[in-house]
């Protein structure tokens, strides 16, 4: 499929100011208009420029809730950004939060045990309350480094890789006593950020893909591949990379990403 199917958001956090809202390129209005604490621009980023957090409870946070970034587990999703972070700047015992969708989908990494980036899928009892996805994924710190988080809404099937490489394909676990999983509320709200917690650390390009269930919000292998690769090529999320051949280009329309022009020999110049 290409990359722009089902793209609900994309934050390229290039704003010039280190406090301003990180405004969605993508059609839908989903932008991370609340800022907490002094998120700080960063440049070079990744892929331009990049957003810092740093310090307890600095984010961006949306104003309002957007149904179409709803991260429930009864969707198919695909969360997908660039991290970096700075190991020496985490408290002792402190997990840090980097992207959180309320009580639905939550992000984390720490140094407990071994530098490790972890997930959450959130259940449906009435107040924040988690279910660790725990992959035991070590990863490098003070380095860009690429995260898709994917979830298939039908089979309950969660996967991420880092850097293309799958450390973590298994179905949600089953929960007892009669609990449930969120299926998405428009009480929620995305942020990105530290969340109340510690550490220091920037993302860049953060992209979400969100369907009902078949729509094409989850992401196959090789849209993982293009993506990475697209990165590298400044031109992530909108250009699947296709080996420098043929492939899709999205067109953008008012600064917003609209639709898909097919491309026969290349990308368009």
């Amino acid at each position: 499929m290409s990359l722009s199917a089902a793209l609900a958001a994309y934050y390229a956090l290039d704003e010039s100011s280190g406090t301003a809202t990180a405004a969605d390129s993508h059609t839908n209005a989903a932008d991370l208009s609340t800022v907490v604490g002094t998120p700080t621009a960063v440049d070079p980023g990744h892929v331009g420029k990049a957003r810092q957090f740093s310090g307890a409870d600095v984010r961006v946070t949306q104003g309002a809730d957007e149904a179409a970034v709803r991260l429930g587990y009864d969707r198919d999703w695909t969360v997908a950004f660039w991290l970096k972070y700075d190991a020496f700047a985490i408290p002792s015992g402190v997990t840090c939060v980097a992207l959180q969708r309320d009580n639905e989908f939550l992000v984390t990494y720490s140094v407990v045990g071994g530098d490790a980036i972890r997930f959450l899928l959130g259940k449906d009892n009435g107040g924040p309350d988690w279910e660790l996805i725990d992959t035991f994924a070590s990863v490098g710190s003070n380095v860009w480094i690429h995260y898709v988080f994917r979830f298939n809404g039908t089979t309950k099937r969660c996967r991420l890789d880092i850097n293309t490489t799958n450390v973590h394909d298994a179905t949600a676990p089953t929960l007892a006593g009669g609990q449930t999983y969120n299926n998405g509320s428009a009480s929620n709200r995305l942020s990105l950020g530290t969340q109340a917690d510690g550490g220091i650390h920037q993302m860049d390009e953060v992209s979400i893909w969100a369907s009902a269930t078949g729509g094409g919000g989850e992401l196959d292998d090789a849209d993982v591949v293009d993506l990475y690769n697209s990165g590298a090529a400044r031109d992530y999320a909108y250009v699947s990379a296709g080996g420098g051949g043929g492939g899709s280009v999205a067109r953008l329309v008012g600064g917003k990403l609209a639709d898909t022009i097919l491309v026969g020999g290349g990308l368009i110049g």
